[in-house]
């Protein structure tokens, strides 16, 4: 039986990647589900308590993505992102035990910052196996992968719950942690992938020194908040601005899935190259303060227009958040010198995932405490980063000065 290219690649390294990415994810779809209702109620945990340790093992893993990244470069990310990914796996496992806020802390510092580690080590990773626009359809396809694992994840981890067995729910973890192991041994099945450059002589700081790579972070901090406005500001405003039932919120979450796991991989060929990223980055801005305009719009209005406003908010969003995603993986790959693939790409991570820690505090505070002006603020930011990113882009090709 023959599969088509978009369920099947055609590469074995990127089968090898799909099946180590599928395996993770289902171990991420069991670990959101579970997680912090599994922590709030350890010994010794409480919610505000978990709150504050998984803030503290955000910033480490922050801290952790360009140094894993330029030792990825040294030592080839195959090996790096596979071990750290075993580590996340083994120490994933020890949450399962959690017993007072030291030992979550450590645990929770831990396991986030071998994740980050080894995701900065998989971006170098891919581009090590692939080419130019391959990167990009390699990342896309990948993300399809990742979105439907954990959906699948998220289902085994909703029947866990629904047993209200903290023993139960403490087996899920280890199973998360074996998962994320198994996907690391998977990786290992790849050829040895070395990188250009003299990494002997090279600083793990020399992408602050690159002015263009270090603007195209900043402004991807701004285009990042797209996805915690979707996970942490919607479901609120749902609840507390509009007359549409919250239960709204979850099938808004399925149509965002699905739209992922359908389209990313055909948007994301709209970005080839630098300058056609840039343009796919100012058209997701766009998009972007379209479905705020959009939300904003549904703030006490009639329950139908309510609804209805709220679903074509979230297919523009779906269309926002593929092009953000297609545009900053090719500029993140196509802006990076060979050789040099894994500190950018933790440096880019890192910008990443600074965006998506600010968003929860800044929706709950603008979007919630604003209302709909508060949507307009967010819209606008991000159509604003996402205009300046071409005239960053312009010249892409040329030597950038340090």
């Amino acid at each position: 039986m023959r599969f088509p290219a978009q369920v099947l690649p055609r590469t074995a390294a990127m089968r090898v990647l799909a099946v180590a990415t599928l395996t993770r994810a289902v171990g991420h779809g069991v670990f959101y589900t579970v997680s912090v209702l599994y922590f709030a109620h350890a010994e010794g945990m409480s919610v505000r308590l978990a709150g504050i340790g998984l803030t503290i093992a955000a910033v480490a893993a922050m801290a952790v993505s360009m140094p894993a990244g330029h030792l990825a470069d040294v030592l080839g990310p195959r090996e790096v992102s596979s071990y750290c990914f075993l580590l996340q796996g083994a120490v994933t496992c020890a949450f399962a035990f959690t017993d007072g806020f030291a030992y979550f802390v450590a645990v929770a510092v831990l396991a986030a910052s071998a994740e980050s580690a080894g995701g900065a080590a998989f971006g170098a990773m891919i581009a090590g196996i692939t080419e130019g626009a391959d990167r990009v359809q390699a990342r896309a396809y990948l993300r399809s992968v990742t979105n439907a694992g954990i959906a699948v994840g998220a289902l085994v981890g909703g029947v866990l719950l629904s047993y209200h067995d903290q023993s139960l729910q403490a087996y899920g973890l280890v199973g998360c942690g074996i998962l994320f192991a198994a996907g690391g041994l998977v990786q290992l099945r790849l050829p040895v992938i070395t990188g250009g450059g003299d990494h002997t002589r090279s600083s793990p700081w020399a992408v602050f020194a690159d002015r263009r790579y270090a603007t195209v972070g900043l402004l991807n901090i701004a285009l990042v908040l797209n996805v915690g406005l979707l996970t942490v500001a919607l479901p609120l405003w749902i609840s507390e601005r509009t007359t549409a039932p919250t239960s709204l919120y979850a099938v808004l979450l399925v149509l965002n899935t699905l739209g992922v796991v359908l389209f990313q991989v055909r948007v994301s060929k709209r970005a080839a190259d630098a300058a056609s990223a840039a343009r796919t980055s100012r058209l997701a801005g766009l998009a972007l303060l379209t479905c705020c305009v959009l939300f904003a719009w549904s703030a006490d209005a009639p329950l139908g227009v309510a609804v209805v406003l709220l679903v074509v908010g979230t297919a523009v969003h779906v269309l926002g958040e593929l092009l953000y995603s297609a545009g900053a993986w090719a500029l993140s790959y196509e802006l990076a010198p060979d050789g040099a693939h894994g500190q950018y790409q933790g440096f880019f991570s890192m910008t990443s995932q600074l965006g998506s820690a600010l968003t929860p505090a800044a929706a709950t505070t603008v979007v919630i405490g604003f209302g709909a002006v508060g949507w307009l603020a967010f819209g606008v930011l991000m159509v604003l980063a996402g205009a300046a990113v071409p005239s960053v882009v312009r010249g892409a090709r040329q030597p950038v000065a340090p």
